[in-house]
């Protein structure tokens, strides 16, 4: 096992007149790196993002793609698409990227370059099709959180039985209204790529007028579809059938019982036989099949043998990383369990006949590095000499942490008083664990950490913990400031 040198890679910079304007780039050394793995074309930017997409969220917000919703450059319920995609914050966005700066909202992409997670980041889907004057040539569409699923790692802002069922929240007005759906018939002609997610996209109601649009006026637009592989019947066989689609599958165990407790509500015998549907099709058209599966504690042991299924079968695998809950994740593992994993990887070895065997191989070596990133992580936090802060400082945290999670609190139950309680014991909870960590700098980090989130997503997160793995977030969080 080779264990990559992450040694200097934050001195030397692309360009000295980006940090002299006020950028703060990232490092030369690191893009360099990355650049390798991707087109010559693709590297004019550090990610085309914003030069080519939006990304539409359940809420109304629109960002440039799914994994930035910190930094908005528009709301739908003010902003026409037209207007979002010539404002001037989406304008300060790409004069940040030009400039391989990714503070505006992008710490997730600059977590996994650090990590040397090249193959499975996100930056690699907007790498082609890139802009053209005046338009996007891409969209992402997460407009609905309707779902038949209630998945572990999941939250309600992205499954409507989760929304209800654990979080207990007030259901939302749909902000994607008929206005919404003429004004895409601007857009359409110029796409060459859309991403669908949910929710689970084929019970999304407002997903096939979409599509039917993209077939009627731009048939050779790329459909991806990302689904949870559950819903296939006559009228999704009959869609696929007129459009360019292409397929995502989310499939985390092969094992009946694991796949089950992670895909709360579904059979893993009915996804498997759908997946054999899809496959065939993208097959028979000469379009893209994955398998997404999301890489944690249930299912790691797993991962080899899934990699292997889906090189048999002609089948693209891409891996999730899993940030939350942390009673699914593997970053917050100790290093002793880390590197069990990383042992227990290494012994595999894959066919490599097919370009999509080499795809997946090359995807499997990549999570095996990125688990290693980790494991000098975690050993690097376990030998932390930690510094005693005072309540002085932490006081200014702990309020904003508060009068977040207290806003947030009374958007998600609209004000009803039979809720206060609930919220309060909420709030105590998250107090009481804060009160019994000592006041040290790792603390002081990991509060810092959880505040650079918004309200809805420290709660998403909350709702999805048990007592003892939310304890074990608030003290390991801090490891991403490592990151």
């Amino acid at each position: 096992m080779i264990i990559p040198d992450l040694t200097g890679l934050s001195i030397k910079v692309k360009n000295k007149k980006s940090v002299l304007a006020g950028f703060n780039p990232i490092s030369y050394n690191i893009i360099r790196r990355f650049n390798k793995t991707r087109s010559y074309k693709a590297c004019k930017n550090l990610c085309n993002a914003p030069f080519r997409n939006l990304y539409f969220s359940a809420n109304g917000q629109v960002s440039v793609c799914c994994y930035n919703m910190q930094y908005i450059v528009g709301d739908i319920k003010n902003n026409s698409i037209t207007e979002i995609w010539n404002s001037e914050k989406i304008k300060k966005l790409r004069e940040h990227i030009a400039n391989n700066d990714l503070s505006l909202g992008c710490g997730a992409c600059k977590s996994e370059l650090f990590l040397q997670n090249f193959e499975n980041l996100h930056i690699k889907l907007y790498d082609t099709h890139f802009a053209i004057s005046n338009f996007p040539t891409s969209l992402g569409f997460q407009i609905d959180n309707s779902c038949n699923l209630e998945c572990t790692m999941c939250s309600g802002d992205l499954s409507s039985k989760i929304f209800l069922n654990r979080e207990h929240r007030t259901l939302i007005k749909n902000m994607y209204d008929e206005n919404f759906i003429k004004q895409l018939s601007e857009f359409i002609p110029h796409l060459k790529f859309c991403l669908f997610s949910g929710g689970e996209p084929f019970v999304i109601n407002s997903y096939y007028r979409i599509w039917e649009m993209i077939i009627q006026h731009n048939p050779l637009c790329n459909i991806v579809v990302q689904t949870n592989g559950t819903i296939l019947n006559d009228k999704i066989k009959n869609l696929l059938e007129k459009g360019t689609f292409n397929i995502g599958v989310s499939i985390d165990s092969l094992n009946q019982e694991t796949y089950e407790k992670i895909r709360v509500n579904a059979k893993l015998d009915t996804t498997l036989k759908n997946l054999g549907y899809f496959k065939d099709y993208c097959h028979a058209n000469n379009r893209f099949i994955g398998l997404s599966v999301c890489v944690m504690n249930q299912n790691w042991m797993e991962i080899p043998k899934i990699t292997e299924f889906c090189s048999m079968n002609n089948i693209n695998i891409i891996f999730n990383t899993v940030r939350f809950p942390a009673k699914d994740a593997l970053w917050i593992l100790n290093s002793n369990e880390l590197k069990e994993i990383i042992d227990y990887y290494g012994g595999f070895l894959f066919t490599t006949k097919t370009d999509v065997q080499k795809r997946n191989k090359k995807s499997f070596e990549n999570l095996i590095n990125l688990i290693v990133s980790w494991y000098n992580i975690a050993l690097k936090f376990e030998n932390h000499k930690h510094v005693t802060i005072s309540e002085k400082e932490f006081k200014p945290l702990i309020d904003e942490l508060i009068l977040k999670l207290e806003t947030s609190l009374n958007v998600f139950y609209d004000g009803n008083n039979m809720k206060q309680a609930y919220c309060k014991s909420i709030i105590n909870k998250i107090m009481t664990i804060l009160n019994n960590i000592p006041n040290d700098d790792i603390k002081y980090r990991s509060i810092t950490i959880i505040n650079s989130f918004n309200g809805e997503k420290i709660l998403a997160n909350i709702f999805r913990e048990n007592d003892e793995s939310l304890v074990k977030l608030i003290k390991n969080i801090s490891k991403y400031a490592e990151m």
